[in-house]
């Protein structure tokens, strides 16, 4: 049983990187970390609607939309929607610091 545990463990860790946000994010910004796996999210979201499309495709016959057409909807859906979520992520920006104002010498 403490080895389905583990398993258990390991997969919910896995899944929690993935989702959670990239290390050295900025709130605000995308960074190449967090761009790949919001392309990895739209590739698995449009994969797995036209797969389970195409599976009901010989039981049904004619579907409205295509497979590939509800795909690809469903990648560019999943993209935006994990951009948006993404942008959220991380840390706040540091704000600047304040510089002093420069003082006039006035010649006399």
């Amino acid at each position: 049983m403490s080895m389905l545990k583990k398993i258990i463990g390991f997969v919910f860790g896995v899944i929690g990187d993935f989702v959670g946000p990239a290390a050295n994010s900025i709130k605000g910004h995308l960074n190449i970390a967090e761009l790949v796996k919001v392309a990895i999210s739209a590739v698995a979201a449009g994969g797995g609607v036209m797969g389970i499309l195409n599976a009901a495709l010989p039981a049904i016959g004619l579907i409205f939309p295509l497979p590939q057409d509800a795909a690809l909807a469903s990648m560019i859906l999943t993209a935006i929607g994990e951009v948006i979520r993404r942008l959220s992520h991380g840390t706040p920006p540091p704000s600047p610091s304040p510089v002093p104002a420069p003082t006039a010498k006035v010649k006399r």
